[in-house]
């Protein structure tokens, strides 16, 4: 019922994942299960995380393995459902023909992100929240959440563009986030922007 009509929250995929692994993830979009890597599914995928090392090698290896996969094909599709700071988005990646490829963003906050500027970003959070009647924490999440998803449509571009990227990401935020931490504690400075 929640996956037809509702809300998919962080609970409800991480049972399946955890009771079905990716037959379960694979079974909710119909899809057949030798369709090796067209659904992956990550708790989390976003700049923070990464910087965090919270995302397992094992899911990137996934990743790479399915980017790698649509890359070598003239067709095909790769879905992401990605948790991104307080919730979940998913990132469809579509190839319709050979060069050609399409990369969308499905958001419960149905924000124009992509290309949006941080004011832009809190812009579309005000009209959100005057409608919905959020409280400061929600309201904050959700900038945040916006935020990410910005960030993640842009590290997937990147991905995508050559999957041998997946590591370099992963790479790069990892370095980068054991460096902010060093200015930030030992040395007492602000936050490095990437």
């Amino acid at each position: 019922k929640d996956v037809i009509d509702g809300t998919m929250e962080r609970p409800y995929v991480d049972f399946l994942v955890d009771e079905g692994g990716d037959s379960a993830v694979r079974a909710l979009a119909g899809l057949h299960p030798s369709l090796r890597h067209c659904i992956q599914a990550f708790a989390e995928f976003s700049p923070f995380s990464l910087k965090r090392g919270d995302v397992e090698l094992f899911s990137l290896d996934g990743l790479y393995t399915g980017l790698r996969e649509l890359h070598d094909r003239p067709t095909g599709g790769v879905a992401l459902m990605i948790g991104v700071y307080a919730h979940w988005v998913a990132v469809i990646i579509n190839k319709p023909a050979h060069n050609s490829v399409e990369i969308l963003l499905c958001d419960s906050f149905n924000p124009h992100v992509v290309r949006a500027t941080d004011a832009e970003i809190v812009q579309h959070a005000i009209n959100r929240r005057r409608l919905l009647n959020w409280d400061d924490a929600t309201f904050e999440e959700a900038v945040e959440s916006m935020k990410c998803a910005r960030a993640v449509v842009w590290l997937v571009v990147e991905c995508v563009r050559d999957p041998e990227n997946v590591r370099r990401v992963y790479c790069r935020y990892l370095v980068y986030g054991y460096l902010e931490r060093f200015y930030r504690v030992v040395l007492g400075m602000a936050d490095l922007d990437m």
